[in-house]
């Protein structure tokens, strides 16, 4: 086809470029383009006639309902309190804090081997290095 720097080697280029032609056409999937084809077409054609079918159905008394729908639905998202939304966002907390959720909840529950006894969790946990990488 060509000679490595972008010139036709044959000595009759006619023949080469048709021949070049050829195997492009030749690596083409004609199944799959024709039926990408159909399917944009008829993705066309549905789509006009179900816009025909909406603007059918839709008449001015269907527009206007939605209109109103639209327009509550709005007004109601835009003067909703913002207190009360962001009050729903934010759960109530079992525990205030971290401090209060180990010493009710972690302390009296875990306990850790020490030289073959059984302790508990010290209650001011906090105060030793080991114990954070527990928690």
């Amino acid at each position: 086809m060509t000679d490595g720097i972008g010139e036709w080697a044959a000595d009759d280029p006619g023949q080469s470029a048709d021949s070049a032609i050829a195997a492009v056409i030749a690596s083409v999937d004609l199944d799959a383009s024709v039926k990408d084809a159909v399917h944009a077409v008829m993705r066309k054609r549905v789509e006009a006639i179900a816009a025909e079918a909406v603007d059918a159905v839709l008449d001015e008394p269907a527009r206007e309902q939605l209109r109103t729908a639209a327009d509550n639905a709005a007004r109601a998202a835009l003067t909703a309190p913002a207190a009360s939304v962001a009050e729903e966002a934010a759960p109530e907390l079992y525990y205030p804090d971290i401090v209060a959720f180990v010493t009710e909840q972690l302390v009296p529950m875990y306990r850790r081997p020490l030289g073959g006894q059984g302790v508990t969790w010290c209650p001011e946990w906090w105060r030793h290095a080991d114990e954070p990488s527990r928690v």
